[in-house]
């Protein structure tokens, strides 16, 4: 079963490139596992094409971030 793990830094930290990001989405699969995580990524990244979304991520507690993604591919 895929798994999405999230997590939120409010002050930001440094990642690829010296970019300072806010919210980490991981998603997992297991190596031999179906395509169904690359729907969950098809899905997440239309989401996180509205700068709207992003927004209300952003202003969310962990929770609340938490049951918004995983809203997205239930």
């Amino acid at each position: 079963t895929p798994f999405i793990a999230v997590s939120k830094y409010s002050d930001g930290i440094i990642w690829n490139n010296n970019n300072k990001v806010k919210l980490i989405v991981m998603i997992g699969a297991q190596e031999n596992a179906d395509k169904e995580h690359l729907t969950i990524i098809a899905k997440l990244a239309a989401n996180l094409a509205d700068d709207d979304f992003i927004a209300q991520l952003l202003n969310s507690d962990i929770q609340t971030i938490a049951r918004k993604v995983r809203g997205i591919y239930e």
